[in-house]
């Protein structure tokens, strides 16, 4: 199924464009024009951008190539990889959630688990000190 919506067209785009600047950091601080030197890259960017899009958003990407201006990026990404693989991930229609589904559920059982075991625990301390603060008021008094 082809990305029909501009805006997930857009995303996508933008997702191709961040990860083409995370991966040739080295070429583009080298490049006099970037977008002659990463001529390659930017072609392999639009085909793929061109499996996933309809033909009538394909000059989405075209619009991104012009604003995209990896001499004006930071030697660091603003973004981590994770954040670009969850965006190209929605563009494509998935969940961007890299932890979703089962991993979630487990998680969210793992912390009440924990939850209660913690105030098991605290519980227990609490009556051991009673316990032995009785213990040693009868043993004061005996004396």
């Amino acid at each position: 199924m082809l990305i029909e919506d501009r805006d997930k067209a857009m995303r996508l785009a933008r997702a191709i464009f961040a990860d083409l600047t995370l991966y040739n950091r080295d070429k583009i601080a080298a490049a006099r024009d970037p977008r002659v030197d990463l001529a390659k890259e930017i072609g392999e960017g639009r085909e793929l951008f061109r499996t996933r899009v309809a033909p009538t958003c394909h000059e989405v990407f075209e619009e991104e190539l012009q604003r995209w201006s990896p001499s004006a990026q930071p030697s660091t990404p603003k973004t981590s990889f994770e954040q670009d693989r969850a965006r190209v991930v929605e563009a494509l229609g998935g969940d961007p959630n890299p932890r979703s589904g089962r991993a979630m559920v487990l998680g969210v059982v793992f912390l009440i688990v924990a939850g209660i075991l913690a105030a098991f625990f605290y519980r227990h301390e609490q009556r051991e000190r009673a316990e032995h603060e009785t213990h040693d008021k009868h043993e004061g008094a005996r004396h």
